[in-house]
């Protein structure tokens, strides 16, 4: 089940406090109270508020339909229905879970649709008045209309309501249930199991089957690497004739690979669902399925490896470095990052004084070591007071988690939050935030920026799991004391260059413009650069594009040809103008 509005306490902490304009919210709105204790949760149509150890349903009057409602919230039972909550609402059904300890004045108030309630916690504290649970309220609060269901355990107080306002009642005949996490009707819960493997593996699985004549189906799958990887599932059936099902499976791989497999499942209701595979053929049926990957241009791409097995997993992080004619932006690092101990990565950018002035550039904020390991988060992020703060974007390590940012009062920070119904968080590029940086900056200026505590209030930073549990203790006290970078952007001084001369021996001929063709040729591959000196960089972006390609090439054999001419010109930038 998606979240689709997740709000944090702490951002309306800030705004409360006077040092986060609520104008600078991004993408949500923020609560105002006297006193800030909650956060709100939105699940569907339905508005969920999240306190420091439990969970209240705080409205639902725009939902309509079958509701079943959270068992928790992040971790937190949901335990009280609020005053008002559905009054007014299409709700036909609601299902209260087991952890629903109280139900408010005029929780389900003139919902006159509503056909049936379930409430599974026997002792469920319900607001002794008929309008608590009715189709049409009185004024009396006793004369109250319901013509629906309500369901409980034999001997609950959900039963002794019922009797009391002479409603209609039935009696759940199972078992008393044990606490699950049940899908609200039609938002769909997505779960997804990451399994790499980069050593031999070998799983069995077996099945059983029952058909009434022999069947045989062999499923082929593939795959080209340089170590096997050997999944053999057998099928053990019951028939009056044998029936025999091999699944063979085998792939090979040269590197750690990673399979994500997603079940998606929607339910309305707690229910129970038996399924029975019949197969029967008369002759044997072969499926073979084949995947085909193609790549059309050379692509370059830094990439965060993460290897999940059943043993220790490790996270190489490589040192990346992209460079244009004018920046070079780069994260490094030293160490490892294992999962579960995570660590940021923050960008360093460097750029020469010519291209500096009032130059857009962008702040990265990066995690190793968390792949599918997080969901709640927030930082505090500070940045040098002289860069002007642009758009702020969620990066593709959060895309499926609800994401919130806040620009900071005194100018020089900004809070980021995320939040989701699972640890749907990956390793890879968490945020990054535009900046421009100032007309009067001069050589050997550094504008850093660093993730950090709370300086102005007491919330401090989070990175938690779904359950907040043990784990998202110690990842939170992990990656806020060992996993803490800086990063920054430095102004250059300009290089002593000539455009052009890109070989650096004073003249621009067409070893000049060889020498950018094999750049560029190594660049279309990915390849490491060819130059040695940055001031090849400079010298071969000779029309001040930003890159080094073919039409610089172009540029330099026309301006060479041009030397031999009756009438040179020997200025290059002079010469690309008259072209």
């Amino acid at each position: 089940m998606k979240l689709n509005r997740v709000i944090s306490a702490a951002i309306a902490a800030f705004i409360m406090a006077g040092s986060v304009p609520a104008a600078s919210t991004v993408g949500e709105d923020i609560v105002k109270t006297d006193t800030v204790s909650y956060s709100t949760v939105s699940v569907g149509d339905v508005i969920y508020r999240k306190y420091s150890d439990h969970v209240e349903l705080y409205s639902g009057k725009a939902a309509k339909d079958e509701i079943t409602v959270e068992t928790n919230i992040s971790g937190l039972p949901v335990t009280v229905i609020d005053e008002t909550a559905f009054d007014g609402s299409a709700i036909t059904f609601v299902k209260l879970p087991e952890s629903v300890s109280e139900i408010k004045k005029d929780a389900f108030r003139n919902c006159s649709k509503l056909d049936e309630i379930e409430i599974d916690n026997s002792e469920c504290k319900i607001y002794d008045n008929g309008d608590t649970i009715c189709n049409a309220a009185a004024a009396d609060g006793k004369s109250s209309r319901y013509n629906g269901i309500i369901r409980g355990y034999r001997g609950s107080t959900a039963l002794a309501y019922a009797m009391k306002y002479n409603y209609i009642s039935r009696t759940i005949r199972n078992e008393q249930p044990v606490l699950t996490t049940t899908s609200v009707a039609p938002a769909p819960m997505t779960t997804s199991t990451t399994s790499t493997t980069s050593k031999q593996t070998t799983t069995t699985t077996s099945t059983t089957s029952t058909t009434s004549k022999p069947t045989t189906t062999t499923t082929s799958t593939t795959s080209t690497t340089s170590k096997p990887t050997t999944t053999t599932t057998s099928t053990t059936s019951t028939t009056s004739k044998p029936t025999t099902t091999t699944t063979s499976t085998t792939s090979t791989t040269s590197k750690p690979t990673t399979t994500t497999t997603s079940t998606t499942s929607t339910t309305s209701k707690l229910t129970t669902t038996t399924t029975s595979t019949t197969s029967t053929t008369s002759k044997p049926t072969t499926t073979t399925t084949s995947t085909t990957s193609t790549t059309s241009k050379p692509t370059t791409t830094t990439t965060s490896t993460t290897s999940t097995t059943s043993k220790p997993t490790t996270t190489t992080t490589r040192t990346t470095s992209t460079t244009t004619t004018s920046t070079t932006t780069s994260t490094t690092t030293s160490r490892v990052a294992q999962q579960g101990k995570p660590e940021f990565r923050l960008s360093r950018t460097e750029v020469y004084l010519e291209d500096a002035v009032g130059r857009k550039e962008q702040l990265v904020i990066s995690v190793e070591g968390a792949d599918k390991l997080y969901c709640d988060t927030l930082l505090y992020v500070y940045y040098d007071k002289h860069l002007k703060i642009g758009e702020i974007k969620k990066g593709a390590a959060i895309d499926e988690l609800t994401a919130v940012n806040v620009m900071g009062e005194t100018g020089d920070f900004v809070v980021l939050t995320t939040c989701g119904k699972a640890d749907l968080g990956k390793d890879g590029v968490m945020w990054t935030i535009d900046v421009t940086l100032p007309d009067d900056c001069k050589a050997g200026d550094e504008y850093a920026f660093e993730i950090g505590k709370s300086k102005y209030g007491k919330l401090q930073p989070l990175f938690s799991n779904f359950a907040y549990d043990e784990k998202a203790t110690a990842m939170t006290q992990y990656i806020f004391s060992s996993g803490l970078d800086k990063g920054g952007i430095k102004v250059l001084a300009n290089l002593d260059y000539i455009l052009g001369d890109v070989n650096n021996d004073k003249f621009v001929d067409a070893v000049d413009a060889s020498t950018v063709l094999k750049e560029y040729a190594l660049q279309s591959i990915g390849s490491a650069s060819s130059f040695t000196d940055p001031r090849q960089s400079k010298a071969a972006d000779v029309n001040s594009d930003g890159f080094v390609d073919s039409s610089d090439a172009s540029v330099i054999l026309a301006f060479y040809a041009n030397l031999s001419g009756s009438d040179p010109i020997y200025d290059i930038k002079e010469f690309q103008k008259k072209r």
